[in-house]
């Protein structure tokens, strides 16, 4: 096994009929899926990478590893990304990419990424209000992971954990459910309320403190209490933002028992 490469979980039982990606611009995660007796089994790796360059290595020796896949899902955590309703955009390219570098001017402004950059677009056609997330494509993931594996599709990482708060929120009349993706170098987060997507966010600096600062911001702006939210965290950090977090909520629960936890929820 190359340095900085790791794996763990359960071994791939089986041959795995899919590969799940991600990428927070210093390290690869991935999630082989395979079935034993109708249950999906993960087994999880991960490497650093300290140059994009590295990228395409790294992806082909995942695709060495193994024959054709039914399905490769991929993501790029702890970026910016814009959530609109449908009505907004009125289908529309130009006004997507208008909104978006509208919401994420400071961001790109700080950013060395081509301007120019596409634009992914995922539509929650299943949400109230039918949320669009629009997020710029980081054009050296997806160079490497299209090359190695074409019939590869990207997802939006924030719009995975909506879909997944929403259908939670929906068993939580009343309440916020905010779930929160942790990392090494920053978080996701998403909330939703009774069926509907009400905010998105992310942090890139991995700093507790500020993760803390931007869900009591978005409580108050809101007019929410500390009574009216539910916490679900997972991720390399999670235990230390729990701590952190319940000094102010007491709803707060970790879920899954991995740092890749998070992402199984490209698959659903």
């Amino acid at each position: 096994m190359e340095t900085g490469e790791t794996d763990k979980g359960l071994e791939t039982k089986g041959e795995p009929f899919g590969l799940l990606l991600r990428w927070d611009g210093f390290e690869v995660q991935w999630a082989w899926m395979s079935k034993i007796n109708d249950f999906v089994n993960y087994s999880f790796g991960s490497r650093e990478v300290n140059q994009p360059s590295m990228l395409p290595e790294v992806i082909r020796a995942l695709k060495s590893r193994y024959g054709t896949l039914e399905t490769v899902l991929y993501a790029r955590r702890f970026s910016p990304v814009t959530m609109l309703p449908a009505i907004v955009l009125e289908g529309s390219d130009e006004s997507a990419s208008m909104w978006f570098n509208f919401h994420n001017a400071v961001a790109l402004e700080s950013s060395s990424s081509d301007k120019k950059s596409l634009l992914r677009m995922q539509h929650l056609e299943s949400v109230e209000g039918e949320p669009v997330f629009l997020e710029k494509t980081d054009e050296n993931w997806e160079f490497a992971v299209i090359n190695s594996f074409p019939q590869a599709r990207g997802i939006v990482n924030r719009a995975a954990d909506m879909k997944l708060a929403v259908a939670d929120s929906r068993q939580n009349v009343g309440k916020w459910v905010i779930r929160v993706d942790v990392g090494k170098r920053g978080a996701d987060f998403v909330a939703a309320s009774e069926g509907k997507a009400v905010w998105s966010g992310y942090s890139e600096e991995g700093n507790v403190e500020g993760m803390l600062y931007d869900i009591v911001n978005v409580m108050h702006r809101d007019g929410k209490g500390p009574e009216d939210l539910i916490i679900r965290i997972a991720g390399a950090r999670a235990v230390e933002l729990k701590s952190s977090l319940s000094r102010f909520f007491k709803d707060i629960h970790l879920f899954g028992d991995s740092d890749f936890e998070g992402l199984k929820s490209l698959a659903v």
